[in-house]
């Protein structure tokens, strides 16, 4: 099935998990107040997303003669969609984010609710706790039971417990971006291997890549294509960033906020690019605006710097390179359900949309 019709099956089962653990937490959290905060998970999990993580879990087992049961190979996808959501209350903390696929981030849910002097403060503790609740949950998912070999179980739960590293040393290195000290093309190259390469598309393409059998040379294939896709996906993020306008976030770029990265603090490949080999103005203009809260005005001239700069065609070539690559690594894969191609090259026109 394509990505559409898997999210639509996919969100069926993973709403009915997620709302049968919410009920057991409410059965704790008392309180109306508690109950609302508790209950805010499902309408932070659902209120956007492709399921792409979970989607390639699905392509690739069955790409390589996987013969899991279908429901049981949903529910171990779900453990990729619920580290991406405890990830995203996380991360929304650490960039201070307000809204996240058109509803509020977790912190300033909870700090809606309350009418203290501390609610900022109380408003990231909870969300922090609500993250952690949602990552009990991915342990949940991973030891539940299951008919697959025991030895493919281990080997697939493994590679998520190594995804979870991943996750929290990319975050480290994030937040270590943030400090102002400046950043080489190696440590960003590192972070976004982390952030997009392995955690997007490495790790839940080898899950059950594993769990259907697939040879270590077939794994080690999985890894390039995985982390070509993940170039390809962060520069087009990165790009995603600095080219939408006024009134695109919820129909043509995935409800991707104006210029976030600029205004955390956060270096990208095209602040790289920039500061590479842009002239003086250039380099002036991204550096005076880092870590600040910009005006409409102000964005659209920082637009204009990255288009003048090059940065905007460097991006889009990058992209378009990458994407040939990972074309050419999947022709060299022999996939044992050949039909499957079409769904990672739907993926990979997927990332052409710019």
């Amino acid at each position: 099935m394509d990505i559409k019709s898997f999210k639509t099956v996919f969100d069926k089962q993973l709403r009915k998990y997620v709302t049968d653990k919410i009920k057991e937490s409410q059965k704790i959290a008392s309180s109306t107040r508690m109950q609302q905060i508790v209950a805010y998970i499902e309408d932070f999990m659902f209120s956007g997303g492709k399921r792409v993580r979970p989607y390639l879990v699905y392509i690739t087992h069955k790409a390589y003669g996987g013969m899991a049961d279908e429901k049981e190979l949903m529910r171990f996808a779900q453990s990729h969609e619920l580290l991406h959501s405890m990830a995203l209350v996380h991360d929304d903390i650490i960039d201070k984010g307000e809204m996240r696929h058109g509803v509020a981030t977790y912190h300033t849910f909870v700090a809606g609710l309350l009418s203290s002097t501390n609610k900022e403060h109380i408003g990231v503790a909870q969300a922090i706790l609500m993250g952690d609740l949602i990552f009990s949950w991915v342990y949940d998912v991973l030891y539940s039971s299951y008919t697959i070999s025991k030895e493919l179980i281990q080997q697939a739960i493994r590679n998520v417990q190594e995804t979870v590293e991943e996750v929290i040393a990319w975050q480290v290195i994030d937040v270590d971006i943030m400090v102002g000290d400046g950043v080489d093309q190696e440590l960003l190259e590192r972070k976004n291997h982390y952030k997009s390469g392995k955690y997007t598309f490495v790790r839940p393409m080898l899950t059950w890549a594993l769990l259907a059998g697939a040879s270590k040379a077939e794994c080690k294939k999985i890894e390039k294509l995985g982390e070509v896709l993940g170039k390809a996906y962060q520069m087009r993020d990165d790009l995603l960033d600095v080219i939408v306008e006024e009134g695109y976030e919820t129909t043509h770029y995935d409800d991707k906020t104006k210029f976030s990265d600029i205004q955390d603090g956060q270096q990208t490949y095209l602040t790289q690019y920039i500061y590479e080999t842009g002239k003086y103005a250039h380099r002036l203009a991204i550096s005076s605006a880092m870590g600040k809260r910009l005006s409409k005005p102000q964005i659209d001239e920082l637009r204009q710097v990255f288009i003048d700069s090059g940065a905007v065609a460097y991006g889009k070539e990058k992209v378009e390179e990458y994407l040939s690559e990972a074309e050419k690594l999947l022709s060299k894969i022999k996939l044992p359900v050949p039909e499957y191609w079409q769904y990672f090259q739907q993926i990979i026109e997927l990332l052409r949309k710019i």
